[in-house]
């Protein structure tokens, strides 16, 4: 409300300045402007056939005198239009004063003089027969006649020109218009306004009160309580557009708080049981092999030593997918051949083929260079491998397929699984994401493979997905850039 009385006082003040205290000034203002024109017309026109034209149209179109007046004040010309011009009741000698008045005054001249007569023009005789001084000490003097007088302004404007060669004066004459009676019009129509404008501010501050400033109230006051951790909060939607964005917007971020805070839950939960299950391996066969003599052999030692490797697994990826997440990690790139890093990975996992039966094939009809950073794109191989491997088939089949087009090389790891659910795809790539009803501790891997292969990804603004495929199973996929530099 006060903003709007504020506005209301600053438009007053700017009205009351304008249209009241400056209203002289711009009106002095515009009339001398007027007579500059007219001047440098009719001074272009000297001598032309438009001259006497010229002359006519300003005297009876623009209300004004003119003259021309030699240095003897002798008038060369002369078009009186107006029965209050003072220019043209000048004496030879005044006209001569005149003359030298504006030539000392650089060459032009602005003046506002005064004209007294009756009011009613009772009595020409002595108007004609009085000075204008002489009429105007009488009625000043005698406040009885003071409202028979009038008190007429002329604007009188003197521009020096040169006529056949000769200096003369060009003197333009106007009526100003008394505004006394106009600002006091204004000053009342100022007031109003303002007054009609205080009215309509008043009743403006309550819409807009009613309309956006209380759903903004209240949608703070809900968001609050979202930023308190209260994610069931349910944000109105508002009439007014804006608000009512606003409101959907805060929804949205109450649904993705919610299903954060949800996911920060299952991690936590799925890290603890990863770590819980190595850690109580450890310690059983340890302590199994500290308390039971001829139980320290090579076989509880090397599952020792594999669940120890899977919880320094565990740390690094976690450490690793901090790092991305964080923006801390950073990109070296450069050229190496992506075919020859996927047949040079495969090789770690012959031990798991022999002894497991899995059948890992890679299909790649060229050898195909890029230019990424060797041993992040290695990681992706790497992750996406180990998820494939986890939710294959009972065939135990992975197959991994390299094809080239237009420009890009494109990797995709199959399976031979159940597939997914269309609704959980876009989450599949979140943290311990869990597709299937419990959590399951992988032959390989920690979980985490899929958010750090979209970080990596994202990383190197590659495209990259997942698809069921119609004979059941998985699709992951992604492409970079073919590099054609030697």
């Amino acid at each position: 409300m006060g903003y709007f009385l504020a506005f209301v006082g600053v438009v007053f003040i700017l009205l009351w300045l304008f249209q009241v205290v400056l209203l002289d000034s711009f009106y002095y203002g515009i009339k001398t402007k007027e007579m500059k024109t007219a001047a440098n017309a009719i001074e272009r026109t000297i001598g032309e056939e438009e001259f006497v034209e010229q002359i006519v149209y300003y005297a009876y179109e623009k209300n004004m005198c003119v003259s021309i007046i030699d240095r003897d004040g002798l008038e060369l010309f002369r078009e009186d239009s107006l029965p209050t011009c003072t220019i043209h009741k000048l004496n030879q000698t005044q006209r001569q004063a005149l003359f030298e008045e504006v030539k000392e005054a650089g060459g032009s001249q602005v003046t506002v003089r005064q004209l007294w007569r009756p009011a009613n023009e009772f009595d020409r005789l002595e108007k004609e027969r009085k000075s204008q001084t002489e009429l105007f000490m009488q009625f000043s003097g005698n406040p009885a006649l003071k409202e028979e007088v009038q008190e007429i302004k002329n604007m009188v404007y003197g521009e020096m020109i040169q006529v056949n060669g000769e200096e003369a004066l060009l003197v333009l004459n106007t009526t100003l218009t008394p505004i006394q009676s106009t600002q006091e019009i204004l000053k009342v129509e100022v007031i109003y306004i303002c007054i009609i404008l205080a009215a309509f501010s008043v009743v403006l501050a309550y819409v807009i009160y009613r309309r956006i400033s209380r759903p903004i109230i209240e949608t703070t006051k809900q968001a609050s309580r979202l930023a308190a951790g209260d994610y069931t909060m349910a944000f109105d939607q508002d009439e007014y557009r804006e608000v009512g964005q606003l409101n959907e917007t805060l929804n949205y971020a109450a649904r993705e708080l919610s299903k954060t805070e949800r996911l920060q839950r299952e991690l936590l939960s799925n890290v603890s049981h990863d770590l819980r299950t190595p850690l109580t391996l450890i310690t059983g066969y340890a302590e199994v092999m500290r308390d039971i003599p001829g139980e320290n052999t090579a076989e509880n030692v090397q599952v020792i030593i594999d669940e120890g490797r899977r919880l320094s697994e565990l740390v690094n990826d976690l450490l690793d997918l901090s790092k991305l997440q964080s923006g801390v990690a950073q990109l070296e790139k450069t050229r190496f051949s992506l075919t020859g890093q996927i047949r040079s990975m495969l090789q770690r996992y012959n031990k798991l083929q022999e002894q497991e039966g899995y059948q890992i094939s890679f299909m790649a009809e060229e050898e195909v260079f890029v230019e990424a950073d060797e041993l992040k794109i290695s990681q992706v191989l790497y992750n996406l491998v180990n998820n494939a491997i986890h939710y294959t088939g009972e065939d135990k089949q992975v197959e991994i397929r390299q094809t080239v087009a237009q420009g890009k090389v494109k990797i995709e790891v199959l399976d031979t699984g159940d597939g997914m659910e269309e609704k959980d795809l876009p989450y599949i790539w979140e943290r311990y994401y869990k597709v299937d009803k419990e959590h399951r501790r992988g032959k390989v891997g920690t979980g985490l493979g899929l958010s750090i292969v979209k970080e990596i990804l994202q990383l190197h603004q590659a495209d990259y997905g997942v698809e069921n495929r119609p004979q059941g199973g998985s699709n992951f996929w992604f492409s970079l850039a073919v590099s054609d530099r030697e």
